[in-house]
């Protein structure tokens, strides 16, 4: 590489078959990386598939520092990084988006979730979650809420 990155993320991974191909890249990298995938629930990714069959693609990368999940629902990043680490054993990390859908019509996104991101954190204390951001519709001030949330409610 003609740049000197300090790490890669994989991010936004929507289905096993991505995930696959991705892993055989990563396989050839001699740089550390975190991989995230996107889902529709709790424990499907968008393709359907369950959210453990990607998590088994990607164990035991050896340059893999972290796996969890980005621009999705708040309510499902729990219970999707308790089943990633389960399979890979690396640390989490999580940054959803505000909850909401994007309309293609209207260029608009709407229905985005009544609590913000910094609410949902005691839910994610019991987790693997050691790196937290947002993604879609976060912006720099819930960050820094987030933040300040952070250093009073995580003991690491």
């Amino acid at each position: 590489m003609a740049f000197k990155p300090d790490m890669l993320a994989v991010e936004t991974i929507p289905n096993v078959i991505e995930t696959k191909a991705l892993a055989n890249v990563l396989k050839n990298v001699a740089l550390p990386a975190w991989f995230s995938f996107t889902a529709a629930s709790g424990s499907k990714m968008w393709s359907g598939e369950h959210i453990e069959d990607a998590a088994t693609e990607i164990a035991g990368l050896a340059n893999l520092v972290a796996a969890g999940v980005n621009c999705l629902k708040p309510i499902h990043v729990a219970e999707l990084t308790r089943k990633i680490n389960a399979i890979t054993g690396l640390p989490a990390i999580a940054y959803p988006n505000d909850g909401g859908k994007w309309d293609p019509g209207t260029n608009t996104w709407y229905g985005q979730d009544s609590k913000s991101l910094v609410d949902w954190i005691p839910e994610w204390r019991d987790t693997a979650i050691e790196w937290v951001g947002g993604c879609c519709g976060i912006n720099a001030n819930e960050i820094a809420r987030v933040k300040l949330a952070l250093g009073k409610s995580f003991d690491r």
